[in-house]
């Protein structure tokens, strides 16, 4: 993964549905979480904080993609950011 190629000491999280994405992820991330972005996210997850988030083409499948943002923003450390790629 690039990160890691670039940030050695970067950790990375993941969060998918697809058990087969979490088995791959296991390769290259710290952890990854299997869950519904839309049901009620791990307290393991909600105890921590990032530098970054990335939604990638994960928002416009999403009912109420505001309210999962809004649940998220907490998570971000003091300058920490939050990366969304959507088409269009």
């Amino acid at each position: 993964m690039l990160i890691k190629f670039r940030f050695s000491d970067a950790r990375l999280f993941g969060i998918t549905r697809s058990v087969e994405e979490a088995v791959s992820a296991k390769k290259f991330m710290d952890k990854c979480w299997l869950f519904d972005l839309e049901t009620q996210i791990p307290k393991d997850l909600l105890s921590k904080t990032f530098d970054l988030i990335v939604f990638s083409h994960v928002l416009e499948h999403l009912h109420d993609p505001a309210k999962i943002l809004k649940e998220f923003v907490p998570l971000l450390s003091e300058k920490g950011i939050i990366i969304m790629v959507v088409p269009n």
